[in-house]
């Protein structure tokens, strides 16, 4: 048994079978990982018409019922405070946004700073309801005004 343990053959085996283990865990994780981001993909993907349109129009021309979600709205910003906002939708429902340190604010390619924020901004905001009901925003995007409403010369906002 000694000479067994002792031989080539046998530390070769060993370091061979060693390798399989890690090779097959290395695959096992990577097949788990992407199956849980094929699931997220998947399910954020159906979501994206209940969150972001909304009710009031529905799904190609038919009407339903209960879209928003509790994980994002979009709409116009009506009220600033600190750390917080409050955005009413097209249809009508006001919902009060948290902003934390890890919210990311984005107007076409440029960041923006919270502050930077003003009240009629059209923003779409995605995040994660808190114990109080409240949405605490993880990501923000400020839409850009419809070419159909016409700007005043004296509003000063960036096009």
């Amino acid at each position: 048994m000694n000479e067994i343990l002792k031989s080539k053959i046998f530390k070769w085996s060993l370091m061979v079978l060693g390798e399989l283990v890690v090779l097959v865990l290395v695959f096992g994780t990577g097949v788990k990982v992407g199956a849980w981001k094929a699931r997220f993909s998947y399910q954020w993907g159906d979501n994206y018409q209940k969150n972001f349109v909304g009710p009031h129009r529905g799904i190609m021309g038919f009407r339903d019922r209960g879209f928003m979600g509790g994980h994002g709205i979009s709409g116009s910003i009506i009220a600033l405070g600190n750390n917080a906002l409050t955005i009413q939708s097209s249809d009508g429902i006001e919902r009060f946004i948290v902003l934390t340190d890890d919210t990311t604010i984005i107007r076409f390619r440029e960041s923006l700073r919270p502050e930077e924020l003003r009240v009629d901004d059209q923003v779409v905001v995605i995040g994660r309801p808190n114990d109080t009901g409240q949405i605490e925003a993880k990501f923000i995007r400020v839409m850009p005004y419809p070419m159909l409403f016409s700007i005043s010369p004296t509003d000063t906002r960036q096009q």
